[in-house]
């Protein structure tokens, strides 16, 4: 029996976005990534945000993936729950997780983690620090400051530990790539970043912290427009993590 897959196209445009459907009997699985006669595709899965907007079929031969779960089932909720909010399609908001340029995220795959340690920093140091408080080191958690400037102001008193990782619009893009498997791979536990920087494929996110929630720097202006604020709680949702909102005073 013929099963209708929904595929993303980092390199051609398929109608007035990036996505294509196959009909095909062999199972392909959701959030695996190919490469196809010098495309590469993300395999979206059976359904997807506004389906009758995606009529475009092709008769392609997938194999063997070239990566296993590039993304995982959540950030895919993420991305097709932004679409549908904020009337965005995937060409748009995709590339907010997985840069146009995805050869950087290929070229720099990490291999997973089994043990991590956390002993260079301590939880309780940081909420000190910001008035909050975790018991549990065993879970990812991400700060995200309005602008570069309260950022760098305070992210510098941490900047030489190993475990935080720290994310802003001026790093390269070998910077993001191996950010990017640093934090899929739950290599890294807490995030400082900029807001630009939120969208990675989190292992498992139990605390957001949004640092002066009210600054207009928050409201994105490119398509798709956003609030970060909203999508935090898209996220909190999706993951089930706690949201908070912090003024430091800077």
């Amino acid at each position: 029996m013929l099963k209708k897959y929904f595929i993303y196209s980092f390199n051609k445009f398929y109608g007035n976005d990036k996505i294509f459907c196959v009909e095909q009997e062999k199972k392909l699985n959701a959030w695996d990534f190919y490469e196809i006669d010098w495309d590469f595709l993300l395999v979206i899965g059976e359904s997807i945000s506004n389906e009758r907007l995606y009529r475009h079929k092709l008769a392609l031969n997938f194999e063997k993936p070239l990566i296993k779960s590039l993304v995982s089932k959540k950030t895919l909720l993420i991305v097709d729950e932004i679409v549908r909010l904020y009337f965005s399609t995937y060409r748009h908001t995709i590339p907010l997780f997985l840069w146009q340029d995805i050869q950087y995220i290929i070229k720099n795959k990490l291999s997973k983690k089994i043990e991590s340690s956390f002993n260079d920093v301590s939880v309780d140091d940081i909420w000190c620090e910001i008035s909050f408080w975790t018991n549990s080191t065993l879970w990812q958690i991400l700060i995200v400051f309005p602008d570069l400037w309260t950022y760098s102001n305070y992210s510098i008193k941490w900047i030489d530990k190993k475990d935080i990782k720290f994310l802003h619009s001026k790093i390269t893009d070998l910077q993001k790539s191996k950010a990017y498997w640093e934090i899929k791979n739950w290599l890294k536990w807490v995030v400082f970043c900029t807001y630009s920087q939120i969208f990675q494929d989190w292992s498992s996110l139990q605390k957001i912290i949004i640092i002066d929630s009210h600054k207009w720097y928050y409201k994105n202006q490119q398509d798709p427009r956003y609030y970060v604020p909203s999508i935090l709680k898209i996220f909190s949702n999706i993951y089930w993590s706690s949201l908070e909102v912090l003024w430091i005073g800077l």
